[in-house]
């Protein structure tokens, strides 16, 4: 806004910016200023403009109202460039702009215009700035140039005015080996319209600040040249845009080469921020793999995925663009801490001290999944190079090794940075030391049944195996369940005989042992009592009568026999017969083999008899076993004599008891009949004469 070509009574005029309706405005700013750059507006609001008179008088003044939009660059913080290399810039002066105050030599700054300088090729630089009205008639024209600086941030903080006050700097037309002073390169303050400065030494990439002043406040062309482009030992001014991708998250080689590629790889980053170093730039364009990334039009790009990426920036003030280089990122993932682990395995049967370990189990337990590669090595070095890496399975006798957990893709390309590094601590710990024990035999007749299947007392066999406190021992039917654990027998266990698998395991270390014993049923005796014996006895018997036992599997040599007689054992009785039989009861021979202490029992009841009575007839072959003999065994006969009816003695016989089966002392055949006999019984104490019948 410049109120020019003042006229009339006063020349006090301020004004004032509104914006709002009439009745209802609001005051943007107030100016006692001629002229005035606004705050930025908003494009389709209506503003309203006052201006006014600061005096308390009526009068009348006349002016010119000029609103244009503002220049850019009319202060440093917006300097423009230059639009070509080794060209002239070329443009209108800029008119009530307040002065900025005194500026290095510059007593007064008014309607400045900032450019930005940046050195192409290295030399002396030499530029000419001249100003004209519309005739082509001078105007004077002032400048201060500061330098060099490395890049176009942060130029407007570090100028130095280079005097030991500001506006006390000498004119270099007054002072010319006066500059450089601290980073001002050249400055004048003459009334001339053509001023002319330089540059020694200047070096590629650096950056210069030129303010150009219009202090005639008229209308005019200011003309910006490099005088000597193209000469020998000459320098260029670079005024074309260029896109330089950096970040602060990751370092990418400086290089604006949209042909060349640079590639990076950061681990464990969510997103990287890249940003665009194009001091000229006024808009962008980014590209993931060639192809524009919509909406993403700001100078720094946020990475999430791994892609290659390029950015187009745009000088819309010299209507040029340019490419960065493209950018390779990748994202890799870090794997975050990884805890020590353990591995304890029990040395083999072999004992030498040195098993295979499981790594490739190990790696799944620790559960990082397809997308990252877990590799192992025995010492660091190795692993933080990724070389030498041992396989599994690992043969060792104990030791640690080190654990390298990386991104997958990482290590497919090569990238070594996106690891983490644990240890595995590998353990090889002794079996239980175990004995063997004997075979378990047991007789057939445990269980109380002769069958060749009995119960066999297990846990009987524990001490056998071991003694140590920490080991729990369990039997098993196979190798295969002593080995892994399961199916324990239950004791007292019932077979008829078979291999037993033992398994010793220390509770501490879990570690186990196993070996095998048999489980062998050895028979009985087995034995029936004789038939052919008479298990009856008379009342007060005297004369004993005999029982004894059949052998089935055994012979008298084999065995031991023990005769009990209601469970009392009988003195001297160890045949397989027992002929001292007097009472009554319940008779046991208790059968032994002699060569594995298998014992059977077998009983018997002798009955007594309601009384012992001399027979009356015999039936010889009449019906065979039945009453075939005169039989008086159970009188203790002393003497028996037999007659026929005629009185002739036919028989006789000292100490009789049944041989008599009707025959004649001869060996003949009596006949059928009655026959009479006298006998001497019970020891020769008593005596007796009756008859007994014959018949065939």
């Amino acid at each position: 806004i410049s109120i020019l070509n003042i006229a009339g009574g006063t020349f006090n005029i301020d004004h004032a910016l509104y914006e709002g309706t009439c009745g209802a405005l609001t005051e943007l700013y107030c100016s006692p200023n001629e002229s005035s750059v606004t705050t930025s507006l908003i494009v389709g609001n209506t503003y309203y403009l006052r201006i006014f008179s600061g005096g308390s008088q009526p009068e009348t003044t006349t002016f010119d109202l000029c609103i244009r939009e503002a220049p850019t660059n009319i202060i440093c913080e917006n300097a423009e460039n230059f639009c070509s290399v080794g060209g002239a810039l070329v443009s209108s002066n800029i008119i009530g702009i307040p002065d900025p105050s005194d500026i290095a030599c510059l007593g007064s700054a008014p309607n400045p215009t900032w450019n930005i300088i940046q050195i192409g090729d290295s030399g002396l630089i030499e530029i000419e700035i001249t100003q004209t009205d519309a005739a082509g008639d001078g105007l004077d024209v002032d400048f201060v140039l500061w330098g060099p600086f490395t890049s176009v941030e942060g130029v407007c903080d570090g100028l130095d005015n280079g005097c030991p006050t500001p506006g006390d700097c000498p004119n270099n037309t007054t002072s010319p080996d006066f500059y450089p002073f601290g980073n001002i390169v050249d400055c004048s303050y003459s009334f001339v319209s053509t001023e002319n400065l330089t540059i020694d030494n200047a070096q590629t990439g650096e950056v210069y600040l030129l303010l150009v002043t219009n202090f005639s406040d008229d209308p005019g062309i200011i003309t910006i040249t490099q005088t000597n482009a193209g000469t020998i030992g000459g320098g260029t001014i670079e005024a074309e845009i260029s896109a330089e991708l950096e970040s602060n998250d990751i370092f990418i080689n400086p290089n604006n080469d949209p042909n060349d590629v640079d590639e990076v790889s950061v681990c464990g980053f969510d997103s990287v921020t890249i940003e665009t170093n194009s001091p000229f730039a006024d808009s962008y364009v980014w590209y993931a793999d060639g192809f524009v990334i919509p909406g993403e039009t700001s100078s720094t790009l946020t990475v999430t995925e791994s892609n290659n990426y390029q950015v187009q920036a745009f000088d819309e003030q010299c209507g040029a663009d340019a490419f960065s280089q493209i950018v390779i990122i990748n994202l890799y993932e870090d794997p975050g801490t990884v805890d020590p682990q353990n591995i304890t395995v029990c040395d083999g049967p072999e004992g030498d001290g040195a098993e295979n370990f499981d790594l490739d189990q190990l790696t799944v337990d620790l559960g990082f999944g397809a997308d990252f590669t877990v590799s192992y090595y025995t010492n660091t070095a190795d692993a933080n190079q990724a070389i030498n890496s041992v396989s599994s399975p690992y043969n060792s006798s104990g030791e640690t090794l080190i654990i390298r957990v990386e991104d997958t893709d990482a290590a497919n390309a090569g990238y070594l940075g996106c690891r983490q590094l644990s240890e595995v601590e590998l353990v090889v710990t002794a079996r239980p030391v175990i004995n063997q024990p004997m075979d378990l035999v047991v007789c057939d007749d445990l269980d109380g049944s002769v069958d060749g299947v009995t119960n066999f007392d297990l846990t009987s066999i524990d001490p056998e195996v071991s003694t140590d406190p920490d080991v729990i021992i369990t039997y098993h039917n196979t190798q295969d369940d002593a080995d892994n654990n399961v199916g324990a027998l239950t004791s007292p266990y019932t077979s008829s005989g078979e291999t037993i698998f033992v398994r010793a395991e220390n509770t501490l270390s879990g570690c186990y042992d196993t070996t095998s014993f048999n489980l062998v049923v050895n028979v009985v005796p087995l034995a029936t009592f004789d038939p052919q014996y008479d298990y009856e006895v008379c009342p007060n018997a005297t004369v004993p009568v005999t029982i004894g036992v059949v052998p089935t599997n055994f012979t008298d040599a084999e065995v031991t026999v023990n005769w009990f007689l209601d469970g009392l054992p009988i003195a001297g009785a160890n045949g397989l017969t027992l002929d001292t039989v007097l009472e009554q009861g319940d008779y046991s021979a208790e059968i032994s083999f002699n060569a594995t202490g298998c014992i059977n029992t077998i009983s018997t009841t002798v009955t007594e008899l309601d009384a012992c009575i001399f027979p009356e007839g015999i039936s010889p072959g009449v019906t065979p076993g039945q009453n075939d003999s005169f039989d008086l065994s159970s009188f203790n006969v002393t003497k028996l004599e037999i007659f026929n009816r005629n009185g002739t003695l036919v028989y006789s016989k000292r100490n009789y008891t049944n041989e008599w089966v009707g025959q004649t002392n001869d060996g003949e055949e009596l006949p059928v009949g009655t026959y009479f006999y006298t006998v001497i019984y019970e020891g020769g104490t008593k005596k007796r004469s009756a008859w007994v019948y014959i018949n065939r």
